[in-house]
């Protein structure tokens, strides 16, 4: 195959899967007021996991945190607990010691935000957060994915 036939069939391949981090919902508009809750989800497609830090940032004048619920079916220990004392701030570490190593999309945790004011905000993922990988906890995350809401 040439070299232009070879560039021209990698450039038709759909992109590869990759281990991420990402918010369910991605987007979605709120009206003041209101309360929603957003899905902290993991992606390990088919590697064991036993350990998740999910580092977000999100607009404190539009969004409330009113709680973070860890999915305690899947991960058992919460290693570094939301605190809650940074506006615009959540850090969350949670592991699996008891229960078995997982793989694929899972629910890490839901957090229940209450819409202040009217807006467009970003919960995005910030430096810090992995998922690591059960057979030599390395870190495997490749691609954080933020969600965008239409606040009014």
């Amino acid at each position: 195959m040439s070299g232009f036939g070879r560039r021209l069939q990698q450039a038709t391949q759909p992109n590869t899967p990759k281990v991420r981090l990402y918010l369910s919902p991605a987007s979605g508009s709120f009206a003041n007021g209101n309360t929603f809750n957003a899905q902290i989800r993991e992606d390990s497609l088919g590697t064991l996991i036993n350990a998740v830090q999910a580092n977000l940032t999100y607009p404190s004048g539009l969004l409330q945190v009113n709680s973070v619920t860890v999915n305690t079916a899947v991960f058992d220990q919460t290693l570094q607990p939301y605190s809650g004392t940074t506006p615009g701030v959540i850090q969350l570490g949670v592991g699996i010691l008891s229960n078995p190593t997982v793989s694929g999309d899972q629910l890490v945790a839901t957090i229940s935000f209450t819409v202040l004011s009217a807006g467009s905000a970003t919960v995005a993922y910030d430096t810090g957060s992995l998922i690591l990988r059960a057979s030599d906890s390395a870190n495997i995350l490749q691609a954080e994915i933020s969600a965008h809401y239409t606040l009014s």
